[in-house]
């Protein structure tokens, strides 16, 4: 039944598609549908995956495609090769397992299932961690704040972005924070802010390593300038994504800023522009298994035919939508979540506590360390000190000896003049004797 729906409804949009063709959106934008998922990875990619000879080869080969079909907005692809890529990751190979769990949640990110998604960010994080991971579980982190955002639980989202910023980020992730910050002001309605954090997001994001963050910071912009009523500026954002896009094989992105120049169009009351915008988006939705991107549009076309009147198509359009949620919620466990939430709670005080106990002992070893040092040098000073001093006994008693010498040679001294003396009395003696005998 749901098959029948969707082919009745790409048929319908076809129909949208036909009857609008020949139109122009200010005389100058065209929109385009794909028949097909376009072909976004390299086939040498498949060759090098094919032909690998080690298992660590096949693996590198696998992370890399499936890298390729996220960024080029492939979710079901992004899924398979990172289901495939933790299914041949050793259990000892940590840093390919946070990988796989990683890529596994951001795959669903894409596809609108945002339950699995966390599951699969929490299931990363609780992969034994070391240096080498660091990188991983960042973008885990970041991750787990992008599904935040997503159901609206801004502050659950603002507090996993900052921790993030305390952190070692390389200047893409930092990147990304800034944007989904300048996202949540633009919810917020404080749009002075998210004009702000979209200028810091467009400072440090490099183009030529990630142009497909540039593009989305730009339909940021465009998103703030339809708030603050300056739609010109917006539409040609718009057109400027959707050109940029197509040239670098950013579907997703094409069709994000193909549904924001419809939404403006209904606004505008360019209901035919609308309808012929937001159909090309819907069948690209439908052709990549978006199912989060295939509400919005069919919100979208669902108001668009409300304005002009047509509500027979505006129902058909809801009970499409309800059909949508209902599919999202068919895959989703709310349990599941809840229990996974509150498991990485547990996680997050766990690590926390971890963080302490290794600063305590980071803390004793630092202490120990100066008691080893200060050892050292009292050892030192008495290695030092002890031939010192004994060399300062010796030199007192050379010094008591060489009193004694002197002693004994001043009375030696002492007697030789007193013999003297007496020699010389004796010699006067006798000398006055002789005198006296001779008168």
């Amino acid at each position: 039944k749901k098959r029948h729906d969707i082919i009745v409804l790409v048929a319908f949009v076809l129909i949208i598609f036909i009857s609008v063709f020949n139109l122009k959106a200010q005389e100058s934008v065209r929109f385009q549908a794909f028949g097909e998922i376009p072909k976004s990875v390299s086939d040498s990619l498949y060759h090098l995956f094919k032909n690998a000879k080690t298992t660590n080869e096949r693996l590198e080969a696998m992370y890399v495609i499936a890298e390729k079909h996220m960024l080029y907005g492939n979710p079901d692809s992004v899924v398979y090769y990172a289901g495939r890529l933790d299914k041949l990751s050793s259990k000892v190979d940590y840093l390919r397992k946070i990988r796989a769990k990683r890529l596994l949640g951001t795959g669903k990110f894409m596809n609108g299932l945002y339950d699995r998604a966390f599951e699969a960010y929490v299931q990363a994080l609780e992969v034994p961690q070391n240096k080498s991971t660091l990188n991983e579980v960042s973008k885990g982190k970041f991750g787990l704040g992008e599904v935040y955002y997503v159901k609206h639980e801004f502050d659950k989202a603002t507090v996993q972005f900052e921790q993030l910023l305390t952190q070692n980020i390389d200047s893409l992730l930092l990147s990304k924070i800034h944007f989904y910050s300048g996202n949540i002001n633009l919810k917020k309605r404080d749009y002075e802010s998210a004009r702000a954090y979209y200028s810091k997001a467009d400072s440090v994001c490099n183009p030529k390593i990630n142009p497909k963050l540039k593009l989305q910071i730009q339909l940021g912009f465009g998103k703030v300038d339809i708030k603050e009523n300056n739609i010109d500026s917006a539409l040609t954002i718009f057109e400027n994504v959707m050109q940029s896009a197509l040239n670098n094989n950013f579907y997703g992105i094409y069709t994000e800023a193909v549904l924001e120049y419809g939404k403006v169009s209904t606004q505008l009351g360019r209901y035919e522009v609308a309808e012929m915008a937001l159909a090309m988006a819907y069948t690209n939705a439908i052709q990549w298994n978006r199912l989060e991107l295939q509400k919005e549009i069919l919100n979208s076309l669902r108001k668009t035919y409300s304005a002009k009147g047509d509500f027979e198509n505006a129902y058909n359009l809801s009970t499409q939508y309800i059909s949508v949620s209902n599919e999202v919620l068919n895959q989703q466990n709310n349990k599941a979540l809840k229990e996974l939430e509150v498991k990485y709670n547990t996680l997050q005080k766990e690590n926390q506590i971890f963080e302490l106990k290794e600063q305590q002992i980071a803390k004793q070893n630092e202490i120990d360390r100066q008691k080893t040092i200060k050892k050292a040098v009292l050892y030192g000073f008495l290695a030092l000190l002890i031939p010192v001093i004994a060399l300062l006994v010796v030199y007192y008693q050379k010094l008591q000896s060489q009193s004694q010498l002197n002693q004994q040679q001043e009375e030696l001294n002492s007697q030789k003049v007193s013999a003297l003396l007496n020699t010389q009395e004796l010699q006067l003696a006798r000398t006055s004797l002789d005198a006296q005998q001779e008168e």
